[in-house]
Formats: C-alpha cells, sequence, structure tokens
C-alpha cells in the first residue's frame, strides 16, 4: 500500500483500500468481494459534502486495457471512515495497517526508522508469501502454462510492493 504525501498528510487511494479490504475480507472468509464501483458509491455517500466542497480529490487511474476510470484519493482518517461499513474483523485489520504505515516516518535517516522499514518490509513479504502460497495451493488444478503466467504476474505485484 501506497501513502501520498500532500500538504503533511497522508493519503490513499480508493483502489489501494480496496485491495486491503478484499484481502481481510478473504482472510475473515468472506466470499463477496467488494468491487471499486461499489466502494465509489460508498464513498460518495459518506462524504457527500467534502465532495461538493472540493475537500475530497476525483482522480483517474488507467485500466490495464488503457481505460480512464475513477477513484478518489483519500487521507487516512476518510479511509478509516468509509471502513465503519465493513465487519468488525475488516475494520480492525485495515485500520491496523492504515495506522502503521501512517505511523512510519518517511525520509527520515534514524536508525530507529530505519529498523522499522525494515520490519514493515519484512512484514509486507511475509505477507506475499501467504498470498503466494494461497494462491499456488489454488492453481493446483490450473495448466502450467497458466501457472508460469500467474507467477509471472505475482513476482511482478511483489516488486511493485517492494519498490513501494
Amino acid at each position: 500500500m501506497e501513502l501520498i504525501l500532500r500538504d503533511q498528510k497522508k493519503y490513499i487511494s480508493s483502489l489501494e483500500l480496496l485491495e486491503e479490504i478484499n484481502f481481510f475480507r478473504k482472510q475473515e472468509g468472506n466470499r463477496t468481494t467488494l468491487k471499486h464501483n461499489d466502494l465509489l458509491k460508498i464513498i460518495r455517500d459518506e462524504f457527500e459534502e467534502e465532495i461538493s466542497q472540493g475537500k475530497i480529490s476525483l482522480s483517474d487511474y488507467r485500466s490495464d486495457r488503457g481505460k480512464l476510470y475513477p477513484m478518489f484519493e483519500l487521507t487516512i482518517s476518510q479511509a478509516k471512515q468509509v471502513l465503519v461499513r465493513e465487519s468488525k474483523v475488516v475494520r480492525k485489520a485495515v485500520i491496523k495497517k492504515l495506522e502503521e504505515i501512517e505511523n512510519a516516518t518517511v525520509g527520515t535517516n534514524n536508525s530507529d526508522s530505519l529498523l522499522q522499514a525494515t520490519k514493515n518490509l519484512l512484514e509486507l513479504s511475509s505477507q506475499l508469501n501467504d498470498r503466494v502460497k494461497s494462491l499456488e495451493d489454488k492453481t493446483d488444478c490450473i495448466s502450467k502454462s497458466e501457472r508460469y503466467r500467474l507467477q509471472q504476474a505475482i513476482k511482478k505485484e511483489f516488486m511493485k510492493e517492494l519498490i513501494i
């Protein structure tokens, strides 16, 4: 998950929030996957006034197919407010993740922040390994070529997360 720092506030995109929500929904055993369009409806409902006042930014992202779609950039506080509609398990897990990221110091050179960054990286690596193992368990019935493409996609996502 990548936070954007603007005006001394940290922001998260609705896409990144969606990814975390769905990850913890799966962990909880909830088979219902929240779609981005539905999350946008929730955000619009929850922040109708703020959106009309321009306090919440609507921006775009380009899909893999090159089409532009809308997304919101939310502060950590606003992201937490959206989570009120989630189950207790999902809400607690995503809020914990948001707070860990929010409390991480960016751009400092002291040893404490480097140690924390290393711990965060190890935790992220562990979570990604768990995701890979889970996906590998589900791919037993997939052909070798499909499995190879899936592994390459997972590696690509893993590298994106490491760079962030």
